[in-house]
């Protein structure tokens, strides 16, 4: 990005209202012309908040400018840098030391609706603890039926979430294809590799608890249909400020590999509740015992075990207080040298 008159907009979720204004201040004092909402003259989109905030607001942007995302709490898999970083981000900006990346976005279509995704697209029994049946097809050709706990669709993006702790691969975020993901295969089926142009339809979808669609995270929807999965031509340009795209995300792989190592003797329940709060974001234990289908007292132990590992943290809740939620301690900001 060319040094000038650079025009931003930053929105801040409302948990992020503090650092969204120390944002707005940093770029100010830097002579970017800031402004709150985007619009045609937008040279970047400025997003300061958490993952799903960041997911759920680019599914409302067909066509958004480049963006930059900031992360208000700790450095999660999606922000580019931390909201406390403004003062240097502003500065790269201004002097036109950053640069643009593409990634690929697909869609969902479920009967008449439609939904946009950057990470994933995931076909879930309602209830944990109940198996899904499902048939999946690339191009209208039947691959396989399968049975087992769900099957995700990511994008590279979404490569290194929900997926790869289900086994799917790490994929580079240059490539243009779409993966497919098992969970926990009765079948034994691997992930699969398919072009982003190819129809992937995830067809005839049966549980005996119900059957959900489960969208970036942050969208849930009760489906009895097939789903139909496909690459856009929609690509979000992402801002970057240095060239560590392809280390960063290795280093997620390998913090992945090590978690997923040390919690290989935990409990099932202490390895779920670790992948739930990984794909859903800080949740309080009543939110976690309601979401998981777990009782109270289990989701209480399952807890203290991964807070115990290190590889969950308790804090307050940025809504009130008063209130104690849980999170990924890599989502929180901790790397693997200060875990325990």
């Amino acid at each position: 990005m060319c040094p000038g008159n650079v025009r931003v907009a930053v929105e801040a979720h409302e948990r992020a209202r503090e650092d969204g204004g120390q944002v707005r201040e940093a770029f100010a004092e830097h002579e970017l012309t800031v402004t709150d909402a985007v619009d045609a003259e937008t040279d970047v989109l400025t997003l300061v908040g958490e993952t799903r905030f960041f997911l759920s607001r680019l599914a409302e942007l067909p066509d958004p400018p480049p963006v930059l995302l900031l992360s208000n709490e700790g450095l999660g898999v999606l922000a580019e840098a931390q909201a406390g970083e403004a003062e240097e981000v502003a500065r790269a900006l201004a002097e036109g030391r950053s640069g643009r990346t593409q990634t690929l976005r697909m869609e969902c279509e479920v009967g008449d609706e439609r939904w946009l995704a950057l990470n994933e697209a995931a076909v879930l029994p309602q209830q944990n603890g109940t198996f899904l049946d499902v048939d999946v097809k690339v191009d209208g050709e039947l691959l396989w039926h399968d049975r087992g706990d769900g099957t995700i669709v990511c994008t590279p993006t979404g490569s290194t979430a929900y997926a790869l702790s289900a086994g799917g691969p790490a994929v580079l975020s240059a490539a243009d294809v779409l993966t497919v993901v098992p969970v926990c295969s009765e079948e034994d089926h691997p992930p699969i590799v398919s072009p982003s142009a190819s129809m992937i339809t995830l067809a005839n979808p049966e549980s005996g608890s119900g059957v959900e669609l489960v969208v970036d995270g942050h969208r849930r929807v009760s489906i009895d249909e097939d789903v139909t999965i496909k690459g856009t031509g929609r690509r979000l340009t992402l801002v970057r400020l240095s060239e560590r795209e392809h280390g960063h995300l290795l280093g997620r792989v390998r913090l992945k590999r090590e978690i997923g190592s040390e919690l290989a003797d935990a409990p099932p329940s202490a390895r779920f509740i670790y992948k739930l709060l990984e794909y859903e974001g800080p949740m309080t234990p009543s939110e976690i015992a309601r979401q998981s289908g777990l009782t109270s007292r289990t989701v209480r132990s399952s807890l203290g075990k991964l807070t115990e590992l290190g590889y969950v943290v308790k804090r307050a809740s940025l809504r009130d207080a008063r209130t104690e939620v849980y999170d990924v301690a890599e989502r929180a900001g901790l790397n693997a040298g200060e875990r325990g």
